[in-house]
């Protein structure tokens, strides 16, 4: 056990938000995690810490460990504090649930980013979240590209519930992501997203457009969805993308860039043969993936000053700056490398 192998943060402001993702990230990196794994372990801390200020946690720390047994390494991230409690866990682990109006990935991003998470919560006591991360030996692939992302998403304001969500998985030398918009808004919407990311978690191993017909079945009983999906091959540069509805897909570079497109029509409603496009992916590409509760006005001229930022800070700026009040908000950005 070296000095670093623990640390605690407590957690009052954003400042102890970055020193916790800092410290987590060394401490990833120092035991072996490779660049994906690092980055799933920094994203979840920042959530978790975030939480703790968000909703002013009483006493909210974050506890950073490292784990060793049974050959292999890990790391342990755990937040605790002695606030109000959660009410409804599982309402609590619904993508796209906010009970203070927040941007991020939420706890159920953050129990698929890492490999073990419990949570433990009791009224008037605070609540405990334990996460681990394990170092995988296997992973001996070094990918020709590399792909940073960054969610943001929020609800409409005023509602309870988002409308919109998304989906992120990274497996092999792979990475899909999605950005599903449930018709409408409020509770109705929310149930036709969440059934759209389920069927995607059950499936995100099959052939898109095998994914699309399974969603499209799936959602016949709801009010339908929008919904833009990329499956990234790290290996061989390859983007494969298809989408129905008015969710949108860019792509930035200086080289020819790909220009995806989604066809007309509604998961669960109607829907035409999906097209499903491959298109090489150059390197220091920009992925933007956004519900229409974002204006598409943007460009890389009108963010200018902001273009250079990380996936994270760009995708604030965009929300900041293109997001309309109407309407549930998700973006997804991605950098690759």
């Amino acid at each position: 056990m070296t000095a670093d192998s623990e640390t605690t943060v407590s957690i009052r402001t954003d400042a102890d938000i970055v020193l916790a993702r800092a410290k987590g990230e060394k401490l990833a990196r120092s035991i072996g995690m490779e660049k994906a794994q690092v980055a799933d372990v920094a994203i979840s801390i920042s959530e978790l810490a975030s939480n703790l200020v968000k909703h002013r946690g009483t006493e909210g720390k974050i506890i950073i460990r490292e784990l060793e047994g049974e050959g292999k390494k890990g790391i342990e991230v755990i937040s605790s504090d002695l606030g109000p409690g959660i009410v409804d866990i599982d309402l609590a682990m619904s993508d796209g649930y906010s009970t203070a109006g927040s941007l991020g990935i939420g706890l159920p991003a953050v129990n698929r980013l890492m490999d073990e998470f419990a949570i433990r919560s009791n009224i008037g006591e605070g609540t405990l979240v334990t996460t681990r991360k394990w170092v995988k030996p296997e992973m001996r692939y070094v990918p020709v590209l590399e792909l940073d992302l960054s969610v943001f998403s929020r609800p409409l304001p005023g509602q309870r519930y988002n409308g919109d969500a998304y989906f992120v998985k990274r497996y092999e030398d792979k990475v899909m992501f999605a950005v599903i918009d449930g018709l409408g808004h409020g509770q109705d919407a929310h149930e036709a997203a969440q059934d759209a990311v389920d069927c995607l978690e059950n499936f995100y191993r099959r052939p898109i457009a095998e994914i699309f017909q399974l969603c499209h079945q799936r959602l016949k009983r709801t009010r339908g969805a929008a919904m833009s999906l990329c499956r990234i091959n790290l290996k061989d540069r390859v983007m494969t993308h298809a989408g129905i509805g008015n969710v949108n897909t860019r792509v930035y570079s200086s080289e020819a860039a790909p220009a995806p497109f989604c066809i007309n029509g509604t998961l669960g409603v109607a829907m035409r043969t999906v097209k499903v496009d491959d298109y090489p992916l150059p390197e220091n590409s920009t992925i933007i993936m956004f519900s229409d509760g974002v204006s598409g006005r943007f460009t890389p001229e009108n963010l200018r000053g902001f273009w250079g930022l990380k996936p994270q800070g760009l995708a604030k700026q965009i929300m900041d700056n293109h997001a309309k009040d109407n309407d549930d908000v998700t973006i997804i950005v991605g950098r690759s490398s």
